[in-house]
């Protein structure tokens, strides 16, 4: 699979060279892309006046879900499987590195947004730190009651 300036993601037969499939869609170069651990899907991420994430059917060519949350050119994804679980991370060059949980649903993919990093900041969802050193007052104060750090043993309010 490659990704083009012609802002195309192109299916390649290893054997021949030719070209199998064309998807298209992305309206700025696809600076990269990433087969999923199954084989089964392509997620690609592209710049321009694009600045998307999308996630394409190999066997189809449809382009499964989008993903408009970057203000600027998407330069890496990967994809990764753990626990059962499967896991989209990107990198922007906004500076932020997202990663997205996604889940297969009878219509289609879900993604959730797990973590956020950029412009100095960490921003996370649905999860527990433990052992966070650092913190000031207020964010220390902020990430518990959003649930996110341990509150004297127990988890807290708003869990």
């Amino acid at each position: 699979v490659s990704g083009s300036y012609d802002h195309t993601v192109r299916l390649w037969d290893a054997h021949s060279g030719a070209a199998v499939h064309t998807l298209e869609g992305h309206t700025g170069s696809v600076w990269s892309v990433v087969y999923s651990p199954s084989g089964t899907q392509i997620a690609s991420g592209s710049g321009g006046y694009d600045k998307t994430v999308r996630l394409w059917e190999v066997s189809s060519g449809v382009c499964l879900r989008v993903i408009h949350e970057f203000r600027w050119y998407v330069y890496s994804v990967a994809w990764t499987e753990r626990d059962g679980h499967q896991y989209l991370v990107s990198g922007s060059g906004d500076r932020s590195v997202r990663q997205w949980e996604l889940q297969k649903e009878a219509e289609g993919y879900k993604l959730k947004l797990n973590w956020s990093s950029g412009h100095g900041a960490l921003s996370v969802a649905d999860m527990l730190l433990e052992g966070v050193e650092g913190l000031s007052e207020m964010n220390g104060r902020l990430l518990r009651q959003r649930g996110a750090l341990e509150s004297r043993g127990r988890r807290a309010v708003g869990e």
